[in-house]
């Protein structure tokens, strides 16, 4: 029993280190020798933003959410997708919805993105709602 598990956490370790040097065909290699049950969302969809699929990541990332699948991973990792693919607007309503989830310096940083990024007339206003929801003041731009 041992063995299996054993094999199996390192199968994990070495898809986490694949994905984390952007090596999608490593990262493939050792999901594909990993059994289904420790396939989980974070892991799966940060796979996919490897590969360049942010588009199936964000839908994997938002069907879980609706599913009730939250976790600060997980949730940072679909603000970064989205705004990545210029998606500011939904990746602000993501942060104050998980506003719990995150650190007051992570809703900082997220609201300080969303600003630089937005030509909102309202913008600067917004992302300092989102600061106070998460009880952060914005960060000043250098």
């Amino acid at each position: 029993m041992r063995e299996p598990a054993l094999r199996d956490r390192a199968c994990k370790c070495l898809a986490w280190a694949a994905i984390g040097s952007g090596d999608a065909r490593w990262a493939h290699v050792a999901l594909a020798m990993l059994p289904s049950r420790e396939l989980d969302v974070h892991l799966v969809a940060s796979y996919l933003a490897v590969r360049k699929l942010d588009d199936q990541a964000i839908e994997l990332l938002e069907r879980a959410r609706v599913e009730g699948q939250r976790s600060r991973e997980t949730t940072k990792l679909l603000l970064d997708l989205l705004l990545l693919e210029g998606q500011q607007a939904r990746a602000f309503d993501v942060a104050r919805s998980d506003s719990a989830l995150l650190a007051s310096d992570e809703m900082a940083l997220v609201a300080g993105r969303v600003f630089a990024s937005t030509s909102r007339p309202n913008a600067q206003g917004a992302a300092r709602e989102a600061c106070a929801d998460g009880g952060a003041k914005p960060v000043a731009r250098r």
